[in-house]
């Protein structure tokens, strides 16, 4: 999987792109509050959409963090939070992988892990 460029890359039925503005994170967030409730103990807002997009680690850079959307059927059902070469050069880390609730158990979020793999 390619997640350095814009380009939506289709693999095996889902497709992938990266997310750089915070609207998107907002529309999945709103279909997945069930889980951020639980996780924040809030509803989703924006300020919530705009912290995804630029927290990160300390001693990382920016160009490092990557959000990439995961595409079903057209359709963004959610995305993950990638800090790359961290905690160094040889690792990626994933900070989450948040799919809307009604896409969650059908196997999407596994897939995309088998991908990064």
């Amino acid at each position: 999987m390619v997640v350095r460029n814009q380009n939506v890359n289709t693999l095996k039925g889902i497709s992938y792109k990266k997310i750089e503005e915070y609207e998107e994170i907002y529309k999945v967030l709103k279909k997945a509050d069930d889980y951020v409730e639980k996780v924040d103990g809030v509803e989703p807002c924006i300020y919530l959409a705009k912290s995804v997009l630029s927290e990160r680690p300390e001693n990382t850079e920016d160009r490092q963090k990557i959000i990439i959307g995961i595409i079903y059927n057209h359709d963004l059902i959610g995305f993950s939070d990638i800090i790359l070469d961290f905690p160094n050069k040889e690792t990626v880390h994933i900070g989450l992988v948040l799919l809307i609730t009604c896409k969650r158990g059908m196997g999407i979020g596994s897939k995309f892990m088998q991908e990064l793999e």
